[in-house]
């Protein structure tokens, strides 16, 4: 074949697979500030998100089409109307954001024809990274269409979930539960430090969002007052506790945690009751220790947790106990 033939039949070969091609719109999405309201940013970064999807048309018989006549939408009414209007079979339509600590983006991938969204795609990146962003979540529209388009078998991604470690130091006021205790004494402020360990690839993916597993080892020391009206007693406990944690991130910088497990006591109390000398008495005793909190991330290596924690106790001679807890993490590892 001549170089002119060449030059006739190459365009007529790309106009009929892009007849025949499955096609899908690609609408121009938001960027917002941490207010929500629409800012541009570097183009080259827009381009590294459409990139992707310009050099997919020659590996699948799918053809992209950008809208960007109809312009940005992040809504579902307005996706339809695009789809209808260029008559395409599925839409991606969404946004990116800009948080406190990072680059935030949801996009969504609309099926006309069953008028529902068939998947969504979130992603996270620090602020220097944004185009990774973009590009990252590219490639995962485009490696679903290919699934659904019936040119790629579902995989089921697998998440890792790296080694980190997290070495809290929390203060908490603490009372006991039970009301003939609540009497007789007075819980002031403790302080808590342990270690808590996330090993490798324990984790799973909840909702679209990482949720790691982890063994945390504590520490306690809590003092109290006896109620003057019955006796004067100085409270001093010390606590050692053991729990398994699950700790979800429902966004990159924030996480909320729960964790359960067993725990020991041990009670030292001056008691100095009317007309007698003081005295010490000596206690323990095991029990279950619940917590649950949430995690802000300062920085990399810092965090701000809060929380709340339940010691029940399996011997009667001891109380339920409440403890309202914040502190500060540091992180060491991975994420």
């Amino acid at each position: 074949m001549n170089k002119k033939r060449q030059l006739l039949v190459l365009p007529l070969i790309f106009c009929l697979s892009s007849v025949f091609a499955e096609k899908v719109l690609l609408a121009d999405f938001f960027v917002l500030d941490e207010q929500g309201k629409s800012i541009d940013v570097n183009e080259k970064n827009v381009d590294a998100y459409y990139s992707v999807f310009k050099s997919a048309f020659y590996e699948e018989n799918i053809f992209y089409e950008r809208t960007k006549k109809y312009g940005k939408t992040a809504s579902f009414s307005d996706a339809m109307k695009i789809c209808r209007a260029s008559e395409g079979q599925l839409l991606v339509y969404g946004y990116v954001q800009k948080k406190d600590s990072c680059w935030f983006s949801e996009f969504k991938l609309l099926d006309l024809q069953k008028e529902t969204i068939v998947a969504d795609f979130y992603a996270a990146e620090t602020h220097e990274n944004l185009e990774n962003l973009l590009k990252l979540q590219a490639n995962k529209i485009e490696k679903k269409v290919r699934q659904l388009m019936g040119f790629e078998t579902a995989e089921t991604e697998k998440t890792f979930f790296p080694f980190s470690i997290y070495v809290p130091l929390n203060v908490f006021y603490w009372t006991p539960v039970d009301k003939a205790w609540c009497r007789v004494l007075t819980g002031m402020a403790g302080i808590e430090s342990g270690i808590c360990f996330f090993p490798e690839n324990w984790g799973v993916v909840l909702k679209n969002r990482e949720c790691r597993f982890g063994e945390k080892v504590s520490f306690e020391y809590k003092a109290g007052l006896g109620n003057p009206q019955f006796y004067k007693a100085f409270w001093n406990s010390f606590m050692a506790k053991n729990l398994f944690i699950c700790d979800w991130f429902f966004e990159k910088d924030k996480s909320v945690y729960a964790g359960a497990g067993p725990f020991f006591e041990f009670d030292v109390v001056d008691v100095e009751k009317k007309y007698e000398k003081s005295s010490v008495h000596v206690q323990s005793s095991f029990g279950v220790v619940f917590e649950t909190g949430v995690h802000f991330f300062v920085n990399e290596k810092m965090l701000f947790n809060t929380g709340v924690e339940l010691n029940i106790p399996f011997e009667s001679k001891s109380f339920l106990t409440a403890k309202p807890k914040a502190g500060l993490v540091w992180k060491g590892g991975g994420k």
